[in-house]
């Protein structure tokens, strides 16, 4: 049986003028099994690559920070959503603008937490 799935791609946007984005982070929320995980780009030169005035320790601790508040409001109950709620993943990102976006999708999906997130990383994070 399939099941319904959020994930979201964190996308650092370094002017909004040109539109242009780049993939740092993907969060992955199964409401069903209350599992949701954050993890990020490995290969942060593409960053650099992308924004050579990117300061990446700034945008590492960043993302760091973003993974450690999501963890602490999940285990606060953020604002009465819990972990099992199919919108936690909109509420969490909705606040999100400007340099850094968060994209939704939602998706019917057979497989297991560990193998999509995997799945996931290596289209949108390589």
């Amino acid at each position: 049986m399939k099941t319904r799935v959020k994930y979201a791609i964190l996308k650092y946007v370094p002017n909004l003028e040109r539109n242009e984005r780049i993939n740092i982070a993907i969060v992955l929320h199964y409401p069903v099994t209350n599992q949701f995980e954050m993890i990020t780009i490995n290969n942060w030169k593409r960053v650099k690559s992308f924004d050579d005035a990117a300061d990446i320790q700034f945008l590492k601790k960043y993302v760091a920070d973003l993974e450690k508040q999501f963890t602490i409001n999940l285990t606060n109950d953020f604002d009465g959503i819990s972990l099992d709620n199919p919108l936690l993943l909109d509420e969490l990102t909705k606040y999100f603008v400007n340099k850094f976006i968060f994209e939704i999708h939602e998706i019917d999906t057979n497989e297991m937490f560990g193998d999509l997130l995997k799945n996931l990383k290596n289209i949108y994070l390589y």
